[in-house]
């Protein structure tokens, strides 16, 4: 759908040729940022057809991840395209120029993985380029930018359960009056969470069923976990794949169970 030409109700007066036009620009209107409401696509083998500028992604048949290689945009008008994932439980990965129309070019040159409902990637829609290419314009919520500091002082009895929305954050035991227990979500490749050991009475972060946490010579047991006493002690844990969590900083003196 395009908007009408300009001198067109110059040229068409009737009420007949601008109630097309108004209605071939209420069309353009809605496929804009803003222009209606959010809506969600399923990826297909790795492909999702946009039909507005506002987009969730969910996986295939609600797998636990995917990869979505292309956004084909050629059935709409709108030139910025925002995407976010449907579900947190459903990871997305969106892969950097994987060929063909509506591939997604981004600044750094590598995927972005979307962990989060809160992490949001604008795009600019290309159609000059030759395949047509969705260029990142900007990116919100992940981790580069300023990151959220949670106090918590959750003991073993009622650990405090993080989930994938939560990815980024930076968790500190201040003021607690007895262990801080954490739970980490399931293993997802690019979540992200730092611990801070601010209070003595010490920290315990535990791995999932089924996943591990380790660094240069040490793992954990499935389930297993990492504590510490040492005040101001930060561990900063990556999930490299959907079973592994690697300690990328550690300070002070972590153990991990065997």
């Amino acid at each position: 759908m395009a908007l009408p030409a300009a001198g067109y109700f110059t040229t068409n007066p009737t009420t007949s040729a601008g109630t097309t036009a108004l209605n071939d620009w209420l069309a353009v209107t809605r496929e804009i940022l803003g222009g209606s409401d959010e809506s969600e696509l399923t990826i297909a083998s790795g492909s999702v057809t946009a039909t507005r500028a506002q987009h969730t992604i969910d996986t295939e048949s609600d797998a636990a991840s995917d990869d979505l290689a292309n956004v084909l945009v050629s059935g709409i008008s709108a030139q910025m395209v925002l995407l976010r994932m449907e579900n947190s439980a459903r990871i997305v990965t969106l892969k950097h120029e994987a060929g063909g129309a509506g591939q997604m070019s981004f600044s750094h040159g590598q995927d972005v993985v979307l962990a989060g409902t809160q992490q949001w990637v604008l795009f600019w829609v290309d159609t000059g380029a030759s395949p047509v290419t969705l260029r990142e314009v900007g990116r919100f919520g992940f981790i580069d930018g300023p990151q959220v500091v949670e106090v918590n002082t959750a003991i073993s009895g009622a650990p405090n359960v993080l989930t994938a929305d939560e990815a980024g954050k930076i968790l500190t035991n201040e003021g607690a009056t007895a262990a801080n227990y954490h739970t980490l979500p399931t293993a997802r490749k690019g979540l992200r969470y730092t611990f801070v050991c601010q209070d003595t009475d010490g920290m315990r972060v535990v791995a999932a069923t089924g996943d591990t946490i380790g660094k240069v010579g040490t793992v954990t047991p499935t389930a297993g976990y990492v504590e510490t006493t040492t005040q101001r002690a930060v561990i900063e844990l990556l999930a490299i794949n959907d079973t592994e969590w690697i300690a990328v900083r550690e300070t002070g003196t972590w153990t991990y169970s065997t």
